[in-house]
């Protein structure tokens, strides 16, 4: 089978090096006219690190990425709530942040040498003709597959050509994205939630760095210095720390701002021999971190079902329907819970803050329920575990 992967991100990658090593003829065709590692940061929970370890590729990452057991919310003026990774079953038990360049370098430098990426490749089209698709480009010929995997964003082009139904909504929130060369010596990740709504984290990073993200507002790049310093000072609530890492960025034009977040609720993950995967599929809120990392799980189990079926043991409808089955009503729950979280981190009435509160300590008063919250968050899902080694080779 000739399986074209759309899309040079997170989940296209991994599809290519997954592919090889399962035997696969699979080539990534990306818009951009040449590799351009983009964004800030971006956490990696348990099922993102096992899908690297599993690709041979979390072995060149691991001295970029500092290792947390413990994540702490700190709702300000309100009390704290701390989360134990370590109670997941299973390896990798733990949560990191990796810059995402870094994470893009080393999926690609495996995909360069596992599978052919070609760039300058801009889908505008695809159609199903007979048992190929033929995928139709802005400035090369048309071409002709036997499966196409779309991991091109939110936008999909090969989703949408082929009317494959989905939900999509606009966030209105706007995030800052940014590293500072400030030690704090942390051991944990620290999320903030402030009265006025505002969510802030800080990440520990390799070589006496910090990772952070919060919400912002809109008109962000409008202002100029003397109101982004007046802004930044309304964080002083958070505490020390959370200045410290603040007043060290250097140059705050090279933050990372987002304010063109999308959420993705696509009904079917799969259409004949077209499948889905990433934000293509399920685009979600930043608030639980797990979108690269269902992104990297997508594209790992797709591969070892479509490795089945390349082996007879699978037909391709079986493959695509289990496929679906096994990642779309799981991954629908971490949407579900990354919007619950973003809702929950923006209230600011003094009777939902005092609700949130008493939802969150009857979370972690209640075992059962504490324990699916950490699921969702770290992505364990049983069903899926096997999948995250490649056993089919």
């Amino acid at each position: 089978m000739r399986i074209g992967i759309v899309g040079a991100g997170p989940a296209g990658l991994t599809a290519a090096v997954a592919a090889a090593q399962l035997g696969l003829a699979a080539e990534v065709l990306e818009r951009t006219a040449q590799f351009r590692p983009a964004g800030a940061g971006l956490g990696l929970h348990r099922n993102g690190l096992r899908v690297l370890e599993a690709l041979g590729v979390l072995q060149e990452l691991r001295p970029k990425v500092c290792f947390c057991s413990q994540f702490v919310l700190h709702l300000v003026g309100d009390g704290e709530f701390r989360m134990d990774l370590g109670k997941v079953p299973g390896p990798w038990n733990q949560f990191a942040v990796v810059l995402r360049h870094d994470l893009q370098q080393a999926l690609y430098q495996a995909a360069q040498q596992s599978a052919p990426l070609r760039f300058g490749y801009r889908v505008c089209e695809a159609q199903r003709q007979g048992q190929k698709v033929v995928l139709h480009f802005q400035d090369h010929p048309p071409e002709e597959f036997d499966l196409v995997v779309a991991c091109d964003g939110v936008r999909s082009a090969v989703r949408d050509s082929l009317k494959m139904p989905c939900h999509q909504r606009a966030v209105k929130d706007a995030f800052l994205r940014g590293v500072a060369p400030c030690d704090l010596g942390l051991e944990e990740v620290h999320e903030f939630w402030t009265p006025e709504g505002r969510l802030l984290g800080l990440c520990p990073l390799p070589e006496g760095k910090t990772y952070f993200y919060c919400t912002a507002p809109e008109n962000w790049p409008q202002l100029d210095s003397s109101q982004r310093k007046q802004w930044l000072q309304t964080c002083r609530p958070c505490g020390p720390q959370v200045m410290d890492v603040l007043e060290a960025v250097e140059d705050w034009n090279g933050v990372h701002f987002d304010c063109r977040l999308c959420e993705v609720w696509a009904k079917r993950w799969y259409q004949d021999r077209v499948f889905l995967a990433g934000d293509a599929a399920h685009a979600m809120m930043p608030h639980y971190g797990q979108g690269a990392n269902s992104a990297m799980v997508d594209a790992m189990v797709l591969m070892q079902l479509l490795a089945q079926a390349n082996q007879g043991r699978l037909s391709l409808t079986q493959a695509a329907r289990k496929y679906h089955r096994l990642r779309q009503r799981f991954v629908r729950r971490i949407q579900q819970a990354a919007r619950q979280a973003a809702v929950l981190s923006s209230l600011r009435s003094s009777w939902g803050r005092w609700m949130r509160h008493s939802l969150l300590r009857l979370s972690s008063a209640l075992p059962w329920l504490q324990r699916q919250s950490l699921y969702l968050a770290t992505g364990y899902h049983p069903a899926e575990e096997p999948f995250l080694e490649l056993a089919c080779q």
